[in-house]
This record gives structure tokens, sequence and C-alpha cells, in this order.
């Protein structure tokens, strides 16, 4: 497999436009010889565009065009494309070129104290929440600067509020209704208020198709949320507070699969391993399983390759479990305890895959992607009254209630 430039070359330059909102455009034209592709990539300054996926059944060479939008508008990038075939052969190309045509954007960082005022006049617009000093965390990124911008969290009157506040004054905005663990709630799909001491279950389902110790996947769960405690203790003491507001307690359990193909019941657990999953807060489920069944015929093809999924917080839901993921080796059982804990978990209180991970080392010596956000769970004091907003009585400035 080859693959090339055509309207790019070492050195040159390429035109941009502008759209009619005034993003910058280029279109990046390819050719690929020799092997036919099933996807192709492109990316800027190391950044990854959002990829081409073609129809492999093309005739060779073929040729595409990625639209690109330069986040620095006019200048010079490193440019790269990637082509992969079924078969997962591989191919690049990489230039050095100069976006000619548009003007380069000037970008600067707003300010927290402007930051702050704007969260809270779009929190009153669009929620109808008077909140003076929302939870706030600011991302920074020198190879995407327009994607850098303040986020901020509210969880106010059985709501939860998220914002997006870009530097050049553009948002996003999510949310939804949040329940309180120790008493449920009848909502939906509720979120967990992150506060107080979850108990959480992994039951490791054995599908006979891959050789694990399974002995030895129960003994890590305990110490996986420890290590999820130790970051929250963390970013604690680091606020001044002597300990965090949230710990997690984890055992684990064996069965082999009842029903294939289909997530557990709370029911089969109790049955299989004699463990009242009513005891827990969560359930995860964790299929030990070669062939990946239950990810390649659920969820609308999401864990198609594998991973793990958030289904439900605190609220109603017609799934028992809280989180599945899968395992197709034995090695992948450690990392996938890891990503249940940190990434999988942070999403039923509230966390969104856009926001920006940072890595940490755990004591395992293994450098994960830590997705808690911690400031934005209430676990700072945003207001300044001494109190950590998501058990301060007068959360966010307000005059009340609590979260």
């Amino acid at each position: 497999m080859q693959i090339r430039f055509v309207n790019l070359a070492e050195g040159g330059s390429i035109a941009g436009t502008l759209d009619e909102s005034g993003k910058p455009l280029v279109s990046v034209q390819f050719e690929v010889s020799g092997v036919p592709p099933a996807s192709v990539d492109l990316s800027a300054n190391g950044v990854q565009v959002p990829s081409l996926v073609v129809d492999s059944q093309e005739a060779l060479p073929f040729a595409g065009v990625i639209k690109w939008s330069p986040w620095n508008g006019g200048g010079d990038y490193e440019v790269t494309l990637t082509a992969v075939s079924s078969e997962k052969d591989i191919a690049t190309a990489t230039v050095h070129a100069t976006v000619t045509g548009i003007p380069a954007i000037a970008r600067r960082a707003m300010d927290r104290t402007t930051a702050r005022t704007r969260m809270t006049e779009l929190f009153d617009e669009i929620y109808g929440i008077d909140v003076p000093a929302p939870s706030m965390h600011r991302y920074d990124s020198a190879e995407r600067p327009d994607l850098s911008r303040w986020i901020g969290a509210v969880y106010y009157r059985n709501g939860f509020y998220y914002l997006d506040l870009f530097d050049d004054g553009h948002y996003v905005e999510s949310g939804g209704n949040y329940a309180d663990v120790a008493i449920g709630d009848p909502v939906r799909d509720a979120l967990c208020r992150p506060s107080g001491d979850f108990r959480i279950l992994v039951a490791f389902v054995d599908y006979g198709n891959t050789p694990f110790d399974h002995e030895a996947a129960i003994a890590d769960v305990p110490g996986v949320a420890e290590w999820m405690n130790q970051l929250y203790d963390g970013f604690a003491l680091g606020q001044g507070f002597d300990s965090a507001l949230m710990h997690l307690n984890a055992q684990g359990v064996y069965l082999t699969v009842p029903t294939r193909g289909e997530l557990l019941t709370a029911e089969e657990v109790r049955a299989a391993t004699g463990v009242d999953t009513r005891e827990f807060d969560f359930l995860f489920e964790v299929d030990v399983d070669a062939d990946n069944t239950v990810g390649t015929t659920n969820f609308e093809g999401v864990l198609a390759q594998g991973g793990g999924i958030a289904l439900h917080g605190c609220g109603k839901s017609e799934y028992d479990v809280n989180v599945f993921s899968v395992a197709r080796d034995e090695t992948d059982i450690h990392g996938v305890l890891v990503m249940d804990f940190n990434h999988e978990l942070s999403h039923l209180l509230g966390m969104r895959d856009s926001y920006p991970y940072v890595k940490v080392t755990l004591p395992d010596g293994l450098i994960i992607d830590d997705w808690i956000p911690y400031e934005l769970l209430g676990w700072s004091d945003a207001d300044g009254d001494g109190v950590p907003e998501i058990i301060d009585p007068t959360p966010y400035g307000t005059n009340g209630p609590k979260p």
C-alpha cells in the first residue's frame, strides 16, 4: 500500500478558504495505490482530523478528499496522511506545508472572572437558575487552541448542569437529573450525586473461550478501588481538606455465563454466587470473552471492538448492570478494571467524553488517562465559604438548598 498527497508537496503551500460561518477550510486531496484502503486519516501537528472511511471495493488507485479546518488559520503545519486496509496494512505520508489565503487566528484566553460571569448568565438564561459561583475547570491546549475553554458544572435542586465555554465565546451545554444514592430516584437514568461511600460489586463472567485466573481477578478489585480513593483523597488534600467526599468499597465475584449475549440480571448474580446485589450501589459486569459476544450484538456497535460502557447511574433503568465491559484476553482484565473504576464510573457522576483527561501513574506503575472531573463534581470550594459545593448548604454562592 502507498499513499500520497495530490495537492500538497514538502515545503509547499495550499490555499484555504473561510466558510459561511468564518471557519477556515482546506481540501486535502490524496491517492492510495497498491492495496485498497478501509480508512484514511489526516493529522496536523500531531492532532487527528476526523477520518474518511472508504469503500474497500473501490478501484485502484483510490482518490479522495479530506476537509480540514486548520485551527490556527493560515500558517505552517506538519500534515500526515495514514491509510489502513481491512487487513491492517498501513501506509503514511508526511509533508510540511503552509496554509495561505486566510489570516492566522489570534486566540486570547478568557480570564476566570469573565468566564465565571458569563457562565452565571448562561446558567440563568438556559436553565433558569441563579448560581453566582459555579464549579469551574480550565483546559488549555497548545496543539488545539480552538479547544481551549472553561468547563463549568453545577449540582443543584436535583439537576446537573454542564457547560463548555470556549475562548471565542461559543458554548456547548448538557446536563440531566441526578439522584442521592441513599434514597434512589424514580427518574430514569438519573446521575449519581458524587458524595458518600459507594459499594461496587464486580461480576466476572466467564465465556469459557479464554483462560484466566478468576481468583486473581477478584483479588484485584479492592486494590483498584483503593487506588481511585487515593486519587480522590489527593485532590481533597490539595484543596486543603482532610479527606475526599466520596470513597469506593468494592469486591468481585465469578460466574460462568448464564445467558450468552445478554447482560447479567441481579437474580442471576445472586443465584450463581450467593451475593445479593441489593447490598451494593453499583453492579459492574466484566465479560472475559474472546468473541466479545455482548459487545458485538448490543449497543448499536459501540463496543464492536471491545471496551466498556456506562449504562445508568442511580435512577430507574431497564438494566441491572450499571457498567459493562469486556476483556478479550486475561492480560486485558486489569486495564479494564481501571477503565471501569476511573472512566465509566465518572460517567455515572456526570463526566462527559469531551472532558480533557490528564495522565497519572498508579501505584503499580501503570500510566492511565485520568478522567475524574474533580472540580466539576463539587469537590472544591467555588464560592469561597470554606465548604465544598457538593455538601454546602448554600452551594455555588446561592442561599440554598444544598445540592
